[in-house]
């Protein structure tokens, strides 16, 4: 019987991902993400702006126009959705595709302002990784968040090591 291990040299592990976050807010966890952070300034009573990171693997097929477009597909279905911006652009020398909307929360029926950064990171020759940074914050000081929230979403640094 042969052992396998994980990572190993063989399967490698998720990329190492890095973020600089605001002042006065710390590192989580959150179910079905690789790790969360949290203000610990409440925009509103009811919504805590956040941000979490996603990593899934794909075929190393995939496109990040692809992704873009699944994504989407998915957030065309949320309460109200605007979609505000969306580019493919550079950060931190890695190709990434950047989104920017706002929909109605459903339990909170308050509006969320979202910020998606998508990148794509090549295991080997047949499966990459799909990094998503998503940025989280409610309408409660909002304008004065945006160049935070953005600053965060640009210091975004994602590596295999």
């Amino acid at each position: 019987m042969a052992l396998v291990s994980y990572p190993s040299e063989e399967i490698p592990g998720h990329p190492s991902v890095v973020l600089e976050l605001p002042e006065g807010w710390v590192v989580g966890t959150a179910p079905a993400v690789a790790f969360a952070a949290f203000s610990e300034k409440s925009g509103t009573t009811d919504f805590t702006p956040n941000c979490v990171v996603t990593i899934r693997r794909a075929s190393s097929s995939i496109s990040l126009e692809k992704v873009m477009a699944e994504s989407q597909q998915e957030l065309v279905g949320l309460t109200d959705y605007a979609e505000l911006t969306a580019v493919v652009t550079d950060i931190g020398q890695r190709e990434v595709s950047v989104r920017e909307y706002a929909f109605t929360d459903d339990r909170s029926r308050t509006t969320v302002f979202q910020l998606q950064v998508t990148a794509l990171v090549p295991v080997d020759e047949n499966t990459t990784d799909v990094v998503m940074l998503t940025v989280s914050h409610g309408p409660t000081g909002l304008d004065d968040s945006l160049a935070e929230l953005r600053e965060l979403a640009r210091s975004l640094r994602i590596s295999r090591d």
